[in-house]
């Protein structure tokens, strides 16, 4: 083959080599170009007319998957609150007995407002909540759900409330209650729990959501109540079980006896203090909104449920402390729920969806709780939660 002829196939190789990288990086741009636009366009989609392209593309995998987060914890988050007070950084030594009980828990004002009891009658003016009710916004999502007036404890409107469901997450909302009612609050502050590399890895091991603690950190009990709902930290939640009782199985124990005080043992039963999925862990959206009641009533565990940030005390791999979020409240705050969430703690594992649990104050000054279960997206529990305190209350 001639000089010439060689250097024109290799011109020729060249020129083919240029295009297909340019049509490779065109795509991409392309690509990039789409996807920027989904992002943005997405809220107003799913806000407008029920249309949710992003999250049946995403489906279950989360920017949290990529990142290695934990769930409801990617935003680098540092305001704290009136009601989340920094713990000091001077602490005793570390307590391993178990926890006394504290005094028992006398009703605030708020809580004062409230029917007494935990049965929740429906009435006449009981609505049944069809996928089609909100069919001037969007459709209802959700598979399972409950909206309660507290202060009469009269259900305003439900959707198959009293099935069974996997209650993920929301199982926390009872861990903390349990807690609250086996420790002295006094020495929150004071006492601090070692984390051991089993709990350092138990939220890794499990697929859960953690606060990130890692072998050698000594969070204060505060960090434990305030890990466990903003974060849904499975290792604050095991950490606040060990602290009280020992070992988790018998937390669960104490658990369980409460559900039967509460009167729901027979529809609610706990196998762990996390809500990871068990055949024999299962509750009801009549049962939360129970429980959630109840944790409510507890002025401590109010705070908790209320807190929108939170900074812990000084970790290994956070110095500063790790600052926390509760995801829902502050996806929530800037809604027309006609009145304001105060509370709420969520759920999400596979056989569950996207649950919640949530308390309002209405613009009337009302008193009403909301639990949904089953949605396919979190944005979509949101906003059934949303539609639910619109529609319903005043």
């Amino acid at each position: 083959m001639s000089r010439s002829k060689e250097q024109s196939n290799k011109g020729r190789k060249n020129r083919r080599g240029r295009r297909i990288l340019i049509t490779i990086r065109t795509i991409l741009l392309i690509l990039v170009v789409l996807a920027a636009l989904l992002i943005a366009v997405n809220p107003f989609l799913v806000r407008y007319l029920n249309i949710d392209p992003l999250g049946q593309l995403m489906g279950d995998f989360s920017i949290n998957d990529l990142l290695n987060l934990p769930k409801e914890t990617i935003e680098d988050l540092t305001t704290e609150t009136s009601e989340t007070p920094r713990p000091s950084d001077s602490l005793s030594p570390v307590t391993y007995t178990p926890a006394v009980t504290s005094n028992p828990t006398v009703k605030d004002e708020e809580a004062r407002a409230f029917a007494d009891g935990y049965v929740f009658r429906e009435t006449k003016q009981t609505k049944k909540i069809r996928d089609d009710i909100f069919s001037d916004k969007y459709a209802f999502a959700s598979k399972y759900a409950v909206l309660v007036d507290l202060d009469y404890n009269e259900i305003v409107a439900q959707k198959d409330a009293k099935v069974r469901m996997a209650p993920a997450s929301m199982t926390k909302i009872l861990t903390i209650l349990v807690a609250a009612e086996h420790v002295d609050l006094d020495r929150i502050d004071t006492d601090v729990f070692p984390i051991d590399a089993d709990l350092a890895v138990y939220s890794y091991v499990n697929d859960f959501s953690s606060v990130g603690w890692t072998e050698g950190d000594r969070p204060t009990i505060r960090d434990l109540f305030y890990g466990c709902i903003l974060p849904s930290g499975a290792d604050a939640a095991v950490g606040l079980a060990e602290y009280v009782s020992g070992s988790q199985e018998e937390f669960v124990k104490l658990m369980n006896e409460k559900l039967k005080e509460l009167g729901i043992d027979k529809t609610t039963h706990f196998t762990n203090c996390v809500g990871l999925f068990d055949d024999d862990h299962y509750s009801t959206c009549y049962d939360m909104a129970v429980i959630m009641k109840a944790a409510i009533e507890n002025t401590f565990c109010r705070q908790v449920l209320s807190a929108h940030t939170y900074t812990t005390a000084p970790a290994n791999e956070e110095p500063g402390g790790f600052a926390l979020s509760n995801w829902f409240l502050r996806r929530i705050e800037d809604k027309d729920t006609h009145g304001e969430v105060r509370c709420a703690k969520t759920g999400f594992v596979n056989e569950s969806g996207c649950c919640a649990a949530s308390y309002q104050i209405s613009d009337s000054g009302g008193h009403y709780l909301c639990v949904t279960g089953d949605a396919y997206s979190v944005w979509k529990c949101i906003y059934d939660q949303v539609a639910l305190y619109a529609q319903f209350t005043e």
